[in-house]
């Protein structure tokens, strides 16, 4: 509700003033942001964007900060399944090798390695099995992953060994197959390989468009750059104003002192100032000057 009735104001203001202030989201009744630690989060300085918002910004330290934490306590919570997920695991396959020591006792047989061994276990001999057993049993020679698949129905009742659909009868039959569900060993570790090393080739300032750059008369006076400029334009343009190179190169300066200004009113913070929009925007200065002269936006007097 409280940006429904101020963000008419809150435009005008931006309009006017070139952005709204903290005294005026102070004014309008906006509350500051908050840190973890409920303290308040005072942005002060930055491009127009930075200072004059209330929202968290992406840029900050604290911002970077809570992200790093979130992160971090997201792999924490990930190790911590997957700890749990490894102990279960263990305790099921372990649960199941007792079963079978337990069964082999029970028919007096020596273990082996063999996957026949419960191949003369009786129906009689599972039953004495407790459910749990009898499920372990049946898990790590159907399933390769602790938990049960999606869609396994769940388990049926132990019931007793003249019951086909009970859990005893369930894991006699594949008493004999292999165990399939194992522990997972660690990956290797490959030794990561050593750099190349390569000539580093120096691309200049100059060559990769952020070093010095040429007049808007000299762009004025360049034909192809004009074809390419009023080719990239949709309409028609009576005539381009190639002879006004002089007042370019004043709007130029002109524009130049007026971004100076700017910074040092609006973007106290100097290590800001060289924020790449800020030097994007510098360097496309002598353009936009050239470009406004020959499209005739460029009067004497309005």
């Amino acid at each position: 509700m409280l940006v429904h009735s101020t963000i008419i104001e809150c435009i005008q203001i931006a309009t006017t003033r070139g952005g709204v202030t903290e005294a005026d989201f102070d004014r309008l009744g906006y509350p500051l942001d908050r840190n973890s630690q409920g303290e308040f989060v005072i942005k002060t300085a930055g491009i127009t964007n930075k200072s004059s918002h209330r929202a968290k910004c992406l840029s900050s330290d604290y911002v970077c900060q809570e992200r790093k934490e979130s992160l971090e306590a997201q792999r924490a919570v990930e190790a911590t399944k997957a700890a749990l997920s490894q102990q279960k695991l263990l305790a099921l396959i372990d649960e199941a090798e007792q079963a079978k020591k337990k069964l082999l006792e029970l028919m007096d047989k020596p273990a082996t390695s063999s996957n026949n061994q419960l191949v003369h276990c009786t129906k009689a001999q599972l039953a004495i099995l407790k459910a749990s057993e009898l499920k372990a049993l049946y898990h790590v020679r159907n399933f390769d992953t602790a938990s049960l698949p999606a869609g396994f129905g769940g388990w049926p009742n132990k019931g007793t060994e003249a019951d086909e659909g009970s859990l005893i009868s369930r894991v006699y039959h594949p008493r004999t197959k292999p165990v399939i569900l194992k522990v997972a060993t660690a990956a290797p570790i490959i030794a990561a390989a050593p750099p190349v090393l390569e000539p580093v080739v120096v691309v200049p300032e100059s060559g990769n468009g952020f070093g010095p750059q040429p007049l808007p008369s000299e762009h004025l006076a360049n034909s192809e750059w004009l074809s390419r400029a009023e080719s990239a334009l949709v309409g028609r343009v009576v005539k381009l104003c190639v002879d006004g190179g002089e007042r370019a190169d004043a709007l130029l300066k002109e524009t130049q002192t007026r971004l100076q200004r700017h910074m040092a009113q609006r973007i106290p913070d100097s290590h800001l100032h060289s924020h790449w929009s800020l030097t994007w925007f510098k360097v496309n200065m002598s353009r936009t000057a050239a470009l406004v002269t020959a499209f005739g936006h460029l009067k004497r007097n309005v």
